[in-house]
């Protein structure tokens, strides 16, 4: 597993970003963290769209539609469950691609009467979600004290585990080796994998369209949000804003500079967009094909959802969340915590992008935001693994508003 950061994008292939469009006067409202993900109501289909999501995962637009339609009501279920999922005998839910059904681990038979819902299965399993919530923080701990490196954990509801994921050529780097002995010895709540590739912190650089900073970085914009006083900023990568101020070019053209960054145990960042600014963000979101979807708000969608990213090097690529609440650790120490992965494609060029998915309530015609693109696994191929910082907890991190369409 060899996790890149410093994924980089352009700011045209970006996501609802600063695209050089002028803002327009009353077209937008803004949204803080609690707000509903959306405004409701049923979109007209934007055939456009749903080919381009046909495109990024390979099937026809007939299939895509299904598939969509499918997880629509999937994620509407998932959403009243949880108001009565209890964690001492439920372990978490995930939507099943292959059954096209909502999962429901609990731990005795005598709560699958408990789970209602169109589309769900119950599944036995061995732990509750506090189970593994306590074996994630044992995990931690021993974290804290080995320092290990090129690693990944997280509570993986699918393998009713603790998943401790580690690169087979840093297992000799620092402690790694003795954390990974002390979370097998954890027992069979934690499963450890080795993998081939090796972990890299390497940032790369690409050509063509982005948005580039005084000391030399290149990255993509990520979502539109503000501060409490009601100024402009664009949010991205914190590695992309990390090592200080500095002015911020689009084109050629300054459109700001960083305000805020943080980057450990987040990875997310804000650069200060100058009223003066050439290029001003908007609500829009540019989908492939040429069309466009507007932004009905912010979200974390259930492990399993289809959700979709765009890049200048990969373009825009789908595929269903892996996990949350993942802990990662770089080759140089760095930390990240509380993130979620996916599984689809990324590469060099896409740091900072958005991360989002089609709208439950609107699906052809807007986007829920999820987050902001960190990094992935070596390769470009469809078992890479996409790292993404969640974007409430990002705003909530810094006080900050999201901005989302009026409609």
């Amino acid at each position: 597993m060899s996790f890149r950061l410093g994924r980089r994008m352009s700011v045209t292939a970006a996501l609802a970003v600063a695209s050089g469009i002028a803002l327009t006067v009353g077209g937008i409202q803004t949204m803080n963290v609690g707000s509903s993900q959306s405004d409701g109501g049923d979109g007209e289909r934007t055939e456009g769209i749903t080919a381009a999501y046909a495109k990024a995962r390979n099937m026809s637009v007939d299939e895509a539609e299904t598939r969509l339609n499918r997880q629509e009501k999937l994620v509407k279920t998932d959403k009243k469950l949880k108001r009565s999922l209890k964690p001492e005998w439920s372990g978490g839910t995930w939507i099943d691609q292959k059954s096209g059904k909502l999962v429901v681990g609990v731990t005795d038979e005598r709560h699958e009467d408990d789970v209602e819902g169109d589309g769900t299965e119950t599944r036995l399993i061995k732990y509750s979600a506090e189970d593994l919530e306590k074996a994630k923080r044992s995990v931690d701990k021993l974290a804290e004290r080995f320092s290990p490196r090129g690693a990944t954990w997280y509570v993986d509801v699918r393998a009713n585990a603790v998943t401790v994921k580690v690169a087979k050529s840093t297992l000799d780097k620092g402690k790694t080796r003795q954390f990974v002995d002390a979370a097998r010895a954890l027992g069979p709540v934690v499963k450890v994998r080795t993998t081939e590739k090796p972990v890299s912190s390497n940032v790369g650089i690409t050509n063509g369209k982005k948005i580039e900073s005084t000391n030399g970085t290149s990255c993509s914009a990520g979502w539109w949000v503000k501060d409490k006083s009601g100024a402009d900023l664009i949010m991205t990568a914190g590695h992309c804003t990390d090592g200080g101020h500095s002015l911020w070019r689009y084109n050629g053209l300054h459109f700001g500079g960083t305000t805020n960054t943080s980057y450990e145990p987040m990875d997310w960042g804000t650069i200060h967009v100058d009223d003066i600014a050439a290029p001003r963000p908007t609500t829009g979101v540019d989908m492939a094909e040429g069309d466009h979807a507007k932004i009905s708000g912010l979200g974390k969608a259930p492990v399993g959802t289809e959700i979709c990213k765009s890049g200048y090097r990969s373009g825009q690529t789908c595929g269903p969340i892996l996990a949350h609440d993942i802990t990662v650790t770089y080759t140089d120490g760095t930390v990240l915590e509380g993130m979620s992965s996916a599984n689809l494609v990324s590469d060099s060029g896409d740091s900072g992008g958005s991360v989002y998915q089609m709208d439950p309530e609107r699906e052809d015609t807007h986007v829920i935001a999820q987050g902001l693109l960190s990094g992935s696994t070596e390769g470009t191929d469809e078992d890479d693994t996409m790292y993404y910082q969640p974007i409430e907890s990002a705003l909530l991190d810094g006080d900050l508003i999201f901005v989302k369409s009026m409609d």
